[in-house]
């Protein structure tokens, strides 16, 4: 592994700061695999989906969150009726609660 002042000297040479700048006849496999565009970035991003990607986005933010506001409705729902039929008390029924959304917490993560 590399340290980053290597790194970082070796993309000065590539780059040209100074005024005598070099520039290198071919790339080794480890500079070659800094110059691949991110398949994330915002340029990729509108190659690939046009204009459309802004909405697509949006899209799967809404359906994410409406997905998780009815989950943690329906469990609030059903409090009253597993209350009777466990026979769970005030205390007992809103750690149920309480788990359930720590349980949502960790499967986003």
């Amino acid at each position: 592994m590399r340290c980053p002042g290597e790194l970082f000297s070796k993309a000065l040479t590539l780059t040209g700061s100074g005024s005598r700048a070099r520039k290198p006849d071919k790339l080794d496999a480890s500079q070659a695999a800094h110059m691949i565009p991110d398949p994330n970035a915002l340029p990729t991003l509108r190659e690939r989906y046009g204009e459309r990607y802004r909405w697509l986005l949006l899209l799967s933010v809404m359906v994410g969150t409406m997905a998780a506001i009815m989950s943690s409705t329906i469990v609030n729902v059903a409090i009253p009726d597993m209350s009777q039929h466990f026979d769970l008390g005030q205390e007992r029924a809103q750690w149920v609660t309480s788990g359930f959304m720590a349980a949502m917490t960790v499967s986003m993560l």
